[in-house]
């Protein structure tokens, strides 16, 4: 597993150097795709911009991460820690009707360079790992986390990279263009709550998730 500066700079260096295109429409969350990503799956980037200072979303998306997926995202299933040290997560949405529903198996690594926050998701690989919940399909995942910077008006810039594979019967072709405005409409939506929340919210930068198991509702 590679050190958290070396993580982020790998995080850093795909945000900067990928040639991103433009995925969605025009507005407070804009989304980027890929296809020239180390990845044989296209990759995304999400970009918002939450009326909160940079420690504290970095803190809402790192330490309190297990709470914060059932926050941002309306597919949540469940989250829990596999392991402390280091921490591994696994965490599992329900998809459409007609498909199985997800889950994920990664790392979390915080890391900070000056104030510029890192939560990334790094690669795991591990045949001591649980095998998938029953009723889910495990994707492969590739690394993406996410990147906060303040901005001079107080509040931040985050950018979340997410890249991974659908796996089961969703060949790389389908996921890159069927499913592709799936990604981008979901990415929307998910960032978007980021927004509200921290309108709505007050700040809670002391909190961490405690370890456990979160499950919808």
């Amino acid at each position: 597993m590679n050190a958290p500066a070396d993580s982020a700079r790998l995080v850093a260096e795909q945000l900067d150097t990928t040639p991103w295109q433009p995925a969605g429409v025009a507005g407070p969350v804009q989304v980027f795709s890929s296809t020239k990503l180390p990845a044989r799956v296209r990759g995304y980037r999400t970009v918002s911009e939450p009326a909160c200072n940079a420690d504290d979303v970095a803190a809402f998306l790192g330490a309190q991460m297990l709470d914060a997926f059932a926050v941002l995202n309306d597919r949540f299933a469940f989250a829990e820690t596999l392991v402390q040290e280091p921490w591994i997560v696994r965490t599992g949405f329900t998809m459409p009707t007609g498909f199985r529903s997800r889950e994920f198996v990664h790392s979390v690594v915080r890391h900070s360079d000056g104030d510029v926050h890192f939560v990334i998701y790094g690669v795991v690989d591990d045949a001591e790992l649980p095998p998938p919940r029953p009723g889910f399909i495990r994707c492969p995942m590739h690394l993406s986390g996410q990147r906060i910077t303040p901005l001079d008006d107080g509040r931040c810039r985050v950018e979340h990279l997410m890249t991974y594979e659908l796996g089961g019967l969703v060949p790389h072709w389908a996921q890159n263009s069927v499913f592709h405005r799936g990604h981008v409409d979901a990415y929307v939506k998910e960032w978007s709550r980021l927004l509200t929340h921290f309108t709505t919210t007050p700040p809670t930068t002391a909190t961490t998730s405690t370890p456990g198991t979160r499950h919808a509702g």
